[in-house]
């Protein structure tokens, strides 16, 4: 039963922390508010659920754009309560990720804010967000293998340089997102003007404005897999406007303040379309992960070598290609029904320019090694 309690926890405070704000913002609109309590309420449960991955039905349009911040909120409410309640057995695993799913469900069917069939893919999200979270949270208790305890056995059944391609995968989507997380803080600083005006023309008020800034939060993960897109090259679009180095086509936009840090003059310039190097640079530190783990004091083959760099491509591609993917969608009509990035376009990409960073740097490597070994 420890598994069922640890996800009604993360039900309720994940719900919580995203409901709350909607009731407390329709509470300080005031005599100005439209709608109900029970419309706030409404409201809140909804971006809840397309933070699982419902598709949410409006009067004008269908909304699909999964806010990664609501995501990420519900995984962290189902690691903390699972750590926190669940016993260290693989049926608490499975308890916990069924009563999450169950729950995920009961919510959608209540809300009756599903765009038709919808309702069923939040069995997906829910299965998704309660199994890793809960699985997650159950192996960082103190009596638990670990993660790598976990998966160590599985990978020593794989070939001879797959296991390290692993690694560099993920130092590569690390210092990707990184970078783009970076990126993204310096588009908000260009453009505080612009997202200052945005909030003097909304004038949201003291409490509204908490809010408005909450709210953004949701969204900030799929800004910063937006700046990876922009970095790879395929760049991202925002109804009718795209945005790509050395290259930006405007258009309206939503008056959302976020969005006053988008791409300005400089990412239109020549210099700019030099970016995908960056992520050509990720690469390089993942090719040195993977050649400590293949080096054993003697150089290893050369298809051990491709395996290995192969590996570290197809991972960081992968990996960044689904989050894009998970971060794109419709929030509204019109041009508003596509908003961010090709998910296959940029795995493409981001794993051909972490092949050829990693690729550079195992070879450099291994020609460096064999020299040593001639001269000693």
């Amino acid at each position: 039963m420890s598994g069922v309690v640890a996800s009604l926890q993360a039900l309720v405070l994940s719900l919580t922390v995203v409901v709350l704000p909607a009731v407390v913002a329709y509470m300080a609109a005031g005599e100005t508010a439209v709608g109900s309590t029970s419309t706030a309420f409404t409201v809140g449960v909804a971006a809840w659920l397309l933070g699982h991955g419902m598709p949410i039905g409006t009067a004008g349009a269908t909304l699909t754009l999964v806010p990664l911040g609501v995501t990420a909120l519900a995984l962290f409410c189902c690691y903390v309560s699972a750590r926190r309640s669940a016993h260290t057995s693989v049926t608490a695993w499975v308890l916990a990720t069924l009563t999450y799913t169950a729950g995920t469900f009961a919510i959608a069917l209540l809300a009756r804010t599903s765009a038709g069939w919808g309702v069923f893919v939040v069995l997906a999200g829910g299965l998704l967000v309660g199994g890793v979270g809960a699985g997650l949270g159950i192996l960082a208790r103190p009596d638990a293998p670990g993660v790598r305890g976990l998966v160590r056995p599985w990978l020593g059944r794989l070939p001879r340089g797959v296991q390290p391609g692993l690694t560099g995968g993920v130092v590569a989507t690390g210092m990707l997102l990184g970078l783009s997380g970076i990126l993204v803080v310096g588009w908000a600083v260009a453009g505080r003007a612009d997202s200052s005006d945005i909030i003097a023309g909304l004038a949201p008020g003291t409490v509204g404005g908490i809010i408005l800034a909450f709210s953004q939060l949701a969204v900030v993960p799929n800004l910063v897999l937006y700046a990876s897109a922009w970095l790879a090259g395929p760049g991202f679009s925002i109804g009718s406007a795209t945005f790509a180095p050395g290259s930006e086509q405007l258009g309206p936009l939503p008056a959302v303040p976020l969005l006053g840090g988008l791409p300005g003059s400089f990412a239109a310039s020549p210099v700019a379309a030099w970016a995908p190097l960056l992520v050509v640079a990720c690469g390089v530190p993942a090719g040195l992960a993977v050649w400590r783990r293949l080096f054993d004091g003697t150089v290893p083959s050369i298809t051990t070598m491709v395996v290995a760099v192969a590996s570290t491509a197809v991972t960081g591609g992968l990996i960044v290609g689904v989050l894009v993917l998970l971060a794109s969608g419709a929030v509204g009509p019109g041009s508003m029904a596509e908003v961010g990035a090709d998910g296959l376009l940029v795995a493409g990409f981001v794993a051909a320019e972490i092949l050829i960073g990693a690729a550079l740097t195992v070879a450099a490597r291994a020609w460096w090694e064999r020299r040593t070994d001639m001269e000693s």
